[in-house]
């Protein structure tokens, strides 16, 4: 089990071993593609009560895994960096993704909320598209899946919090670890929550990603561009890469394989040093323009607004 750092504190999180054991109950679609790749999951937290905090001011730009609540009181205001809003109500069901966000809760509010990662191998969200979403009480009520996830995030928090029937998010972030029967009944409530949340995201549209990489060229590559400094230009990177193929080749292959250009995929990994370094206490915006090459403060906000819609200030301090 590890630790992740947050506003409330530390965040005790469950790390579940590969999905293979726990196949049977695993939906189809991913038990399709265990020959190739291994599932890993992770748990944040699972909780029914208060939110971290009640704040009818925007907070602070925050980095969160993929989630799922039920607003069952009070209201809660999500924002995103492209700009987007969702505003949920008592009622209301969210499905969200591992991304950057800020909200604004009332007070009083109350959510069924499960906090969770699922990656590939190569710590790829195995579900990227199509989430930050919300569905209102009123289709919730329509459709039996939404009622089979709500049952079986019940029976998740049970599993987590047994003997409780509410607890807030703070509590939830801190409960010590598990014994060892314990953790393995938590590991099959997770596959068996999982399995009623993917009829949910087959409702709309919303299907796994799949970024591994199978041509050794695109293999070969990618390594070069992880290993290289970010605060190197990408022409430098693009000169060391010797390879059998020409560069537009290259790219054609890193295109259909992992859906961007070399040159995208070195940029989203500056782009999210970028985010997670301005979001630590005591870090300059002038620090992280370093980190990344930049010797103009003005240009580094430029490239990091181009690219956000945001610039570096604006980005901490919320919409």
């Amino acid at each position: 089990m590890a630790c992740l750092p947050c506003e409330a504190g530390v965040i005790r999180v469950w790390t579940f071993e590969p999905l293979c054991p726990f196949m049977e109950s695993a939906p189809n679609i991913l038990t399709g593609v265990l020959s190739r790749e291994e599932v890993h999951a992770q748990v944040h937290w699972v909780y029914k009560g208060a939110p971290a905090s009640s704040n009818e001011d925007w907070g602070r730009f925050l980095e969160v895994p993929g989630s799922v609540f039920f607003v069952e009181k009070g209201c809660i205001e999500l924002a995103f960096e492209n700009g987007q809003t969702v505003r949920c109500e008592a009622g209301d069901l969210f499905l969200g993704s591992r991304t950057v966000r800020n909200h604004r809760i009332t007070a009083g509010s109350q959510v069924l909320s499960v906090g969770y990662d699922l990656m590939w191998a190569t710590r790829h969200p195995v579900y990227a598209q199509g989430l930050n979403v919300r569905i209102s009480a009123e289709a919730r009520k329509a459709n039996v899946a939404y009622r089979r996830l709500l049952t079986a995030s019940l029976a998740l928090l049970r599993e987590f919090h047994p003997d409780r029937r509410e607890v807030d998010f703070v509590t939830a972030s801190h409960v010590p670890p598990s014994d060892a029967g314990s953790s393995i009944r938590q590991q099959l409530a997770f596959w068996n929550w999982f399995s009623r949340l993917h009829p949910v995201f087959e409702l709309h549209g919303i299907a796994p990603d799949f970024p591994m990489a199978r041509s050794a060229i695109v293999r070969e590559v990618k390594d070069i561009v992880d290993r290289y400094p970010l605060s190197a230009s990408f022409r430098d990177i693009a000169k060391k890469v010797e390879l059998p193929v020409g560069w537009r080749r290259v790219q054609q292959l890193f295109q259909d394989e992992l859906h961007q250009t070399p040159h995208d995929y070195f940029h989203t990994r500056r782009m999210d040093h970028a985010r997670r370094r301005l979001r630590m206490r005591g870090v300059s915006v002038k620090e992280v323009a370093g980190e990344l090459g930049f010797h103009s403060l003005s240009h580094f906000s430029d490239w990091f607004k181009k690219s956000s819609g945001l610039s570096p200030r604006q980005f901490l301090l919320g919409p």
